[in-house]
């Protein structure tokens, strides 16, 4: 099972990188667990539009809410990716990316 750090409401990619860096240095022990419900693959324009402002109302969360939710502790989230970068979204019923987690392998691409 994947692990990985997850934040809420966060204003852009730029604060993902930034917080999972300070968690990870920390060693925080505040990973959830994650069951991959379904992948987008995107281009890099359609990628910084939704990662420039989380906070925004996206048609894709709205049309995938059913795969973002909590269950018996499992984060069931959707992932969008590009050729580069690549997150996990947990919207939880809500129209816009409520809680986003860098996924690991970027985070060392980042560093």
């Amino acid at each position: 099972m994947q692990k990985f750090y997850f934040f809420r409401d966060l204003a852009n990619y730029n604060e993902l990188v930034q917080k999972t860096i300070l968690a990870t240095e920390r060693n925080s022990k505040n990973k959830r667990n994650i069951s991959i419900r379904k992948t987008f693959e995107l281009d890099d324009e359609r990628f910084d539009e939704i990662s420039s402002n989380f906070l925004k109302y996206d048609k894709l969360f709205w049309d995938n809410r059913d795969c973002m939710k909590i269950k018996n502790g499992i984060w069931e989230c959707i992932v969008l990716k590009t050729k580069t970068r690549k997150i996990a979204i947990m919207a939880d019923g809500y129209q816009y990316a409520r809680f986003v987690a860098l996924m690991e392998n970027d985070l060392k691409k980042e560093n």
